[in-house]
């Protein structure tokens, strides 16, 4: 099944380690490895853009939706991550072909998922991984998801779930329809949304309650098959780490 969407779906393919216990994967392509991915001082969100578009040969390699962007990499050794930076640019009224042929515009969001174990920061400081929402600096928010293997796939629904709920709602439905068979009656995954969008907690703690777990059931074991069938890599700071 194609995760969130095909672009979505894209990014983590080009992360596949191919059998490779140790290496490194880029995103769109091996062209950005020695591209300087870093927003610069002084530097616009929109020239740090442009100049990683041009980097790589153009807008369609780096875009994954009219509105989102990614570049990154990650570096494993003995199928264990050691560094991973994957940077997601969304423009919320307009799109990145508009954002980088200069048309006005809100500014851009950007988002970043950052490990690196050869710099774990002052003591507890920055958590691993973690998630920036500006090129540099606080706040570094932890992005540690319990016991799953890779935190790209999280990444992605993150950026989802937030900025292109479209898409996400209907990878969800299908995850559901996949899994699950109703032989008669209204299907609870409508009930669900509904219930949601109208506030009607009494329907969601009430009758909905064993549907709701069923799905979050369901995305979990997705989302987790999806990151074996790509990655059987381990994100694990160990001592480094900091809290449960």
């Amino acid at each position: 099944m194609t995760f969130l969407s095909a672009g979505a779906h894209g990014v983590m393919l080009k992360f596949r380690m191919n059998n490779r216990p140790s290496g490194e994967a880029y995103f769109p392509s091996p062209s950005i490895k020695n591209v300087d991915k870093r927003v610069r001082e002084n530097e616009s969100l929109r020239d740090w853009f442009c100049r990683c578009v041009d980097a790589v040969g153009g807008l369609e390699h780096c875009v994954i939706e009219d509105h989102i962007s990614v570049i990154g990499v990650v570096k494993w050794r003995d199928r264990a991550v050691e560094y991973m930076n994957i940077q997601a640019l969304i423009t919320k009224d307009g799109s990145l072909e508009d954002f980088y042929l200069g048309t006005e515009m809100p500014p851009p969001q950007y988002i970043r998922l950052e490990l690196d174990l050869s710099k774990p920061g002052p003591l507890f400081k920055e958590p691993l991984p973690h998630i920036h929402v500006a090129p540099e600096g606080e706040p570094r928010m932890d992005f540690r998801k319990g016991e799953f293997p890779f935190p790209i796939v999280e990444f992605l629904e993150f950026i989802y779930l937030n900025y292109c709920y479209d898409a996400w709602i209907r990878w969800a439905k299908d995850v559901w329809t996949a899994r699950e068979v109703f032989a008669d009656g209204e299907d609870p995954f409508t009930r669900i949304v509904a219930a949601y969008a109208q506030g009607q907690r009494a329907v969601l703690t009430g009758a909905c309650a064993v549907h709701i777990q069923r799905l979050k059931d369901m995305l979990a074991a997705e989302k987790q098959e999806v990151a074996r069938g790509l990655w059987p890599l381990t994100v694990d700071a160990g001592l480094l780490s900091y809290g449960a």
